[in-house]
């Protein structure tokens, strides 16, 4: 069976009402102050950890909360904001990394440069001569010599 809950004070008619629809004995959710969860609801037996945003982690006591029989069991998660020692040697890690990346690519590009312009300096070096002109026939007669 599936059981409906709708929300009330609307002046709308029922048709255009939206309706949230969960399994029976499914356990909602709740919404988490900085994280949280993957799935709006849970069936029962079914179980999930929250996930905190960037800037905050679970705390240490925080736990999976369960569904079941449509009850949520266990301690539920809160998302506490994270030191600002550990958040800054993320952020320095972080920055270390994108400066070894703009390094290796400025690198890349200087090498890709003086290829080319060795390439450039190479073809102007290399002097094309123009091929010699094309014998013309001479009035001279050529004899020619039989051995008796």
């Amino acid at each position: 069976a599936v059981v409906s809950t709708q929300s009330t004070g609307s002046n709308l008619p029922m048709v255009f009402q939206r309706l949230s629809i969960i399994p029976e004995q499914a356990c909602l959710l709740p919404e988490l102050s900085n994280g949280f969860f993957e799935s709006k609801f849970l069936r029962s037996g079914e179980g999930e950890s929250a996930q905190c945003y960037s800037t905050h982690q679970l705390t240490a006591d925080s736990d999976e909360v369960q569904c079941i029989n449509g009850e949520l069991v266990g301690r539920l998660p809160i998302c506490e904001p994270i030191p600002e020692d550990s958040l800054s040697k993320t952020l320095l890690a972080i920055i270390s990394v994108c400066a070894c990346i703009v390094a290796f690519a400025i690198l890349v590009v200087g090498i890709v440069i003086r290829v080319k312009k060795s390439k450039v300096s190479a073809a102007k070096d290399f002097e094309v001569y123009p091929t010699a002109p094309e014998r013309q026939p001479t009035n001279v007669s050529v004899m020619s010599i039989t051995h008796k």
